[in-house]
């Protein structure tokens, strides 16, 4: 009589083969790119942003049981400050802290690893930045922001980053499409990462990541690689108008990116979501082709570095 547990393995395999079958088939990553809470002035995430981040997770209505893994990575850019996990004092980055906060807020009841990861930091991109993102940010700060109350203060540093973003993308000389093409870059290196990951995990599982990073870093992959299905069944590749996508993202804010094999094993289109129900929800997807070129592109720069996306 067979011992509990036992599995009898399919006529004809070989070991290795039999293990294979096992791994990387009905698999669904969601790798949810978040842009980091409301922040200050001093580019720390403020209370009122915790609060925010808190909230976006409880409305979306995910239950801890809708996946088998939550973990949660970020960027680990600007002054950190220290919080408790697990009882340990860990020191976190606005956008890093960001992931964590959301990914307690889903499934708290289990231990989980924050990790940092410089694919999601700008500050590791080695062309210069166009702009001096925050000289603008604060040139569209009203005069008073300081004596404005928490939600004002939010209010005053919503618009100055929806006036910062608009002016990267307003930026079109060589300088500004190759520091876009690298950011573009480091986000398709993280989700080849994952691709590679999911074949690796056991057939059936899902798991979420939510990845807090950058405005307007997060955008740029869209930008870069987003097809967009209109209505009228023909197909947008990237955008110039960020407005194609809503706008610039918001404090907390963030899309999904879908990694999913079928039963053979066999990726599935990069289908892509916004948790925002305002903004558009035409068929979305990453362009397959352009994400292996862009992730090329960010390897030829970054030859030495093996970021560790915290898989």
């Amino acid at each position: 009589m067979p011992e509990p547990g036992f599995k009898p393995k399919q006529p004809g395999l070989q070991p290795e083969q039999q293990e294979r079958k096992e791994w990387g088939r009905n698999v669904a990553l969601t790798l949810k790119i978040m842009r980091h809470g409301d922040r200050d002035k001093q580019k720390n995430l403020s209370e009122y942003g915790r609060k925010e981040t808190r909230q976006r997770a409880k409305d979306l209505g995910i239950k801890p049981d809708d996946f088998d893994a939550i973990k949660a990575i970020g960027s680990s850019a600007g002054p950190e400050r220290e919080i408790e996990v697990n009882g340990k004092k860990v020191s976190m980055g606005r956008a890093l802290e960001t992931a964590h906060i959301y990914a307690d807020e889903l499934d708290s009841e289990n231990e989980f690893v924050t990790r940092v990861n410089d694919l999601l930091n700008f500050e590791t991109i080695k062309t210069p930045a166009p702009h001096d993102h925050t000289a603008v940010y604060n040139s569209n700060l009203p005069e008073n922001y300081d004596d404005l109350d928490e939600v004002a203060k939010a209010k005053a540093a919503e618009d100055a980053q929806i006036a910062t973003v608009n002016y990267v993308f307003s930026l079109h000389n060589p300088e500004a499409e190759a520091w876009k093409r690298e950011q573009a870059g480091a986000f398709a290196y993280l989700v080849e990462h994952y691709q590679k990951l999911v074949k690796k995990l056991k057939n059936n599982s899902r798991v979420l990541i939510p990845a807090g990073s950058h405005g307007p870093t997060i955008e740029i992959l869209l930008q870069q690689a987003l097809v967009i299905k209109k209505e009228d069944g023909t197909e947008q590749v990237g955008f110039d108008n960020i407005d194609d996508i809503g706008g610039p993202s918001q404090p907390s804010d963030s899309y999904n990116i879908e990694i999913v094999t079928d039963e053979n094993g066999e990726f599935q289109d990069l289908v892509v979501t916004f948790d925002d129900p305002d903004r558009p929800q035409f068929e979305m997807r990453l362009d397959g082709d352009r994400i292996r070129e862009l992730a090329e592109f960010y390897e030829e720069l970054h030859p030495v570095e093996r970021y560790n996306p915290g898989g």
